[in-house]
């Protein structure tokens, strides 16, 4: 390892491990922020901006990071906004300050409706790849020099759906699919600087996002229960899990990680197509 190497592998109260977490008041993303900030201030004084559309929750969040006692010092900023306003892409980048050792982008929404793509309409559509798909490409070019410069990590959160359409999801499914591409691509153009993009790819989550599309506690029960009994591995899968693959990637000791794809559903996306909604 050259001294340049070994000075960049260094973390100080100056110069301190950085991480960025989007999406990070949802289920997945607050899990995420939980495991990172875990194992990184073991050893090193950590930085974490948290990114979500909702500032009480934001505040919550940071409030319970907080109280924590952690071994080395920690520090938590936030960055409440809609990231598909450029607004909100420059604050990130200018709170990193140059330099970036790992970004988790663990934002995005579902459809509003169940329609297929013939009668979905265009406005419809284009939301949800301005979410899903091209603000993740924006974040991660208006932050690829702070990446560059600390060889960091880029964890894309993205789904199974990204490669087994649902029916009546179809926006959502492309959506994904077009984001699986994207971090393909990234690994590939920003790997020659250091920089490797790896993608988790969860099934279905016991998640604030998918109890939202049953009316009440029982139904969402029964629904967790039958995607047990559908999965090879009879388990459903927890935000813990998704979070334990994304601290594991974003490891600069992976060095060799780049392009990888961990995905995370027990199997159940093998047994075919799934219509559990």
């Amino acid at each position: 390892m050259s001294k340049t190497e070994n000075k960049k592998s260094k973390w100080t109260e100056e110069n301190p491990f950085t991480l960025l977490v989007t999406g990070s008041t949802g289920s997945i993303g607050q899990s995420v922020s939980n495991k990172l900030i875990k194992k990184y201030s073991k050893k090193h004084p950590v930085r974490l901006l948290l990114n979500g559309r909702n500032s009480t929750k934001l505040e919550q969040l940071k409030k319970e990071l907080e109280q924590r006692n952690y071994k080395q010092s920690v520090s938590i900023l936030l960055v409440c906004g809609d990231l598909t306003q450029k607004e909100t892409t420059r604050s990130l980048r200018d709170q990193c300050g140059g330099k970036l050792n790992g970004l988790v982008l663990c934002h995005g929404i579902c459809s509003e409706s169940e329609n297929t793509l013939q009668f979905t309409k265009q406005k419809e559509l284009e939301r949800i790849f301005q979410v899903n798909f091209f603000s993740n490409a924006r974040i991660v070019r208006k932050l690829s020099t702070a990446l560059k410069e600390s060889h960091g990590s880029v964890v894309i959160v993205s789904s199974t759906s990204e490669y087994q359409t649902e029916f009546g999801s179809g926006s959502y499914c492309c959506s994904k699919a077009a984001l699986a591409m994207l971090a393909k691509t990234l690994a590939v153009e920003l790997g020659p600087y250091g920089v490797r993009v790896n993608s988790v790819v969860p099934g279905i989550v016991d998640s604030e996002m998918h109890h939202k599309f049953f009316q009440n506690m029982e139904s969402y029960q029964e629904f967790l229960d039958k995607c047990k009994e559908m999965t090879p591995t009879q388990c459903v899968v927890t935000p813990n899990d998704v979070a334990r693959a994304v601290v594991f990637l974003i490891n600069p000791k992976n060095k060799a990680i780049n392009s990888a794809q961990i995905v995370i559903d027990g199997a159940l996306s093998q047994k075919g197509a799934i219509e559990l909604l």
